[in-house]
């Protein structure tokens, strides 16, 4: 069973606390692409580009009932909205993301 997440921690003008874990969920076609560089690999790399190992807490991944997605759950340790923002941007700026959430 899976564990329910915690309801994020939110400051007395309603932004994020820090630190604080998150769940991104990483949109993705599924592609022949895979066979050369996997999807769990190429979204890990951009994660370690921000984040140290022990912040990324949890990785799984679903296919859409159409099989025509992949839908990357990604469970981290964040330090600073700085952080948050920067791995937002570096997963959205890749050309196979189809969305981040």
């Amino acid at each position: 069973m899976r564990k329910s997440p915690q309801p994020l921690k939110l400051d007395h003008d309603g932004k994020l606390s820090f630190p604080c874990t998150i769940t991104l969920k990483v949109f993705m076609a599924q592609s022949d692409v895979e066979l050369i560089e996997p999807d769990s690999v190429l979204i890990r790399s951009i994660l370690i580009g921000h984040l140290r190992d022990d912040q990324v807490l949890g990785f799984e991944s679903n296919a859409s009932k159409s099989q025509r997605y992949v839908a990357w759950r990604c469970r981290l340790q964040i330090r600073s909205q700085s952080q948050l923002d920067s791995i937002y941007k570096s997963l959205r700026e890749h050309e196979r993301i189809v969305m981040v959430l």
